[in-house]
């Protein structure tokens, strides 16, 4: 894109953004920089699974969604980290957000450098190639099994917060993380505790 910048005037440059869906006739902004973000980058985002230990075994926390296309199917917690936002700082803001979660941990191994799986969702309706799918973008999600005391309260995205056992996990999810939550209680089997 620099080299594209350095060789074009700004009557070309205007012209060629046009042409990319970018920018208007008149060269303003058509999406805003979120906009043209999501048009030309994968976007970064961290997903959460809340853990809790169940006899022998484990459950995960997901929630089910009431907005947007995959309303009425479960989900991981998660969405985009924003600019000048660390990772720990992401986390803490879409627990927040969607349970109003404050007081959390990561779960053993996990650390802010060190998610325990990282999963990309392609812009279009269905999964492929074990990747999963957002029809609103391109993303690449840091995933994280974390913890709390805290009583989670399901708002925003989240109509409910459902703990499913390994069995539970459905055939059909939001954006195709059923891989994702799997992916979790593998992960969880092989650590002790």
């Amino acid at each position: 894109m620099k080299r594209l910048i350095d060789n074009l005037s700004d009557d070309e440059l205007v012209a060629e953004l046009e042409k990319r869906g970018l920018f208007d006739k008149n060269g303003l902004v058509k999406d805003g920089p979120y906009g043209i973000g999501v048009k030309t980058l994968p976007i970064i985002c961290v997903d959460l699974i809340l853990v809790k230990k169940n006899g022998p075994g484990f459950q995960i926390g997901v929630i089910e969604r009431v907005t947007g296309s995959q309303a009425g199917k479960l989900a991981v917690i998660g969405g985009r980290i924003k600019k000048d936002q660390s990772i720990k700082e992401a986390i803490g803001h879409h627990l927040q957000k969607d349970l109003k979660i404050i007081h959390w941990r990561f779960w053993f191994g996990n650390t802010e450098f060190r998610p325990f799986y990282v999963q990309q969702y392609f812009q279009q309706e269905s999964s492929c190639d074990g990747y999963g799918f957002d029809p609103t973008k391109h993303a690449i999600a840091l995933t994280y099994l974390v913890e709390s005391d805290d009583e989670p309260q399901p708002r925003k995205e989240a109509g409910s917060l459902v703990w499913l056992t390994e069995a539970e996990v459905p055939a059909v999810t939001a954006y195709d993380h059923g891989k994702v939550m799997k992916q979790a209680f593998a992960s969880l089997k092989s650590v002790s505790r």
